[in-house]
């Protein structure tokens, strides 16, 4: 092995243990958020998920959702109707196609999503302060092939069944 190989391999395994220690941290946080808001943790999932998406620009029909958490269809209607029981949730016409019925974030989720990831974020945002924006856009590169490896082993395991 090169030296270039073997300062690759220890810099990709530094990487990946940081990974698995922001993983566990991230969902040690994500545990008492969902305590703070007083919602299951797939809920909160559920009103991350379609707050992402509604942010770029994207509806989500209850399918889609369920697919993305990988839950099965009458586990994401049970979902979908606690969320609409608390007043997160609203199942609308697709803006685009209304034949198609998305479900949509309301004002009530929002800021359930506040309460629950404002101190993250204050946090994120200081620790990233001292980078400037060529390190950001490095970084969110590698983010964004992280995200899409995990995404894809995601689509290989097995599914919940509620």
């Amino acid at each position: 092995m090169s030296a270039t190989q073997a300062a690759h391999a220890a810099a990709t395994a530094r990487v990946t243990r940081l990974l698995r220690a922001l993983t566990t941290a991230s969902a040690i946080y994500a545990d008492g958020a969902r305590l703070d808001v007083g919602l299951p943790r797939s809920d909160l999932n559920a009103l991350g998920l379609l707050s992402q998406a509604t942010a770029d620009g994207e509806a989500l029909s209850a399918g889609e959702l369920g697919h993305r958490l990988g839950l099965s269809a009458s586990a994401t209607t049970a979902l979908v109707d606690r969320l609409q029981g608390l007043g997160h949730v609203r199942r609308v016409r697709h803006p685009h196609d209304g034949r198609k019925v998305v479900i949509d974030v309301t004002a009530s989720a929002q800021e359930t999503g506040r309460r629950a990831f404002a101190p993250l974020a204050e946090a994120l945002a200081e620790s990233l302060a001292p980078f400037d924006p060529e390190q950001l856009a490095d970084a969110a590169a590698v983010m964004e092939a992280v995200l899409a490896a995990v995404e894809d082993a995601a689509r290989d395991r097995p599914r919940s069944e509620h």
